[in-house]
């Protein structure tokens, strides 16, 4: 059993914690039993799992407490994995949300868990946005980060499908050209940029007839999925 705060891989944990560590290394944390379920039924494998004293889980022993010394979670955990990053190169056609500047983790895993949900084909990261495998985008997400394929650096001409804006001042559209679509999203605040809105076929925003300033950035893109699916199987 695990007892030293020195053990390698309770370095390596909180080591994860930091985005330069993920990305130097290529590795992130998942923790609590749902995460590692999904992931095992995903088909992923850890590199390597601890697992609380006692609890009967299989992976490496640790001390209870120290178990709660590196989870980041208020409440600890039973389990945590190691996994390997995991990025594609070029997505499949169908749906794709691209996100430009969302710096929220949470937000972010709660849009991939969405875009599972709606059945888009992958996320594609753009500059600025959090990171996908950040402990709490991985938490937010409930394990549909193993299941939606993740683009990082692709240029958003390159994305197949008509590529539609989610900005404010115009309406959703009841039809779309085609089958593929791209869904842009930007940061709360800031939006898309002007050199991104010149790439959009389309710009599209969400009715507000309640009067609300603005909406949370992954509610507005997962009713821009909905609507998409709406559209396309009317």
């Amino acid at each position: 059993m695990i007892t030293s705060s020195d053990n390698p891989a309770i370095k390596e944990v909180r080591r994860l914690q930091s985005s330069h560590a993920r990305s130097r290394s290529e590795l992130f944390v998942a923790e609590g039993e749902d995460l590692a379920s999904v992931a095992s039924a995903s088909g992923w494998n850890a590199v390597h799992t601890l697992v609380r004293e006692g609890s009967g889980l299989e992976g490496d022993e640790v001390q209870a407490e120290l178990l709660d010394s590196v989870s980041a979670l208020g409440s600890g955990t039973r389990i945590i994995s190691v996994f390997e990053r995991h990025f594609v190169d070029t997505p499949a056609a169908g749906m794709i949300i691209h996100l430009e500047g969302l710096r929220d983790p949470g937000n972010v895993g709660t849009l991939i868990r969405s875009a599972h949900a709606f059945g888009a084909t992958a996320v594609s990261f753009g500059d600025q946005t959090a990171d996908p495998y950040n402990p709490k985008s991985v938490r937010a997400s409930m394990g549909s980060v193993f299941a939606v394929p993740l683009v990082v650096g692709a240029a958003i001409e390159d994305l197949p499908g008509v590529k539609v804006g989610l900005v404010g001042g115009a309406s959703v559209t009841s039809t779309l050209p085609d089958e593929d679509v791209v869904l842009i999203l930007g940061a709360e605040r800031l939006g898309l940029s002007s050199s991104t809105l010149e790439l959009c076929d389309l710009t599209w925003s969400i009715p507000m007839p309640g009067g609300a300033e603005s909406l949370n950035a992954a509610v507005a893109c997962s009713i821009a999925m909905y609507a998409v699916n709406r559209i396309q199987s009317s």
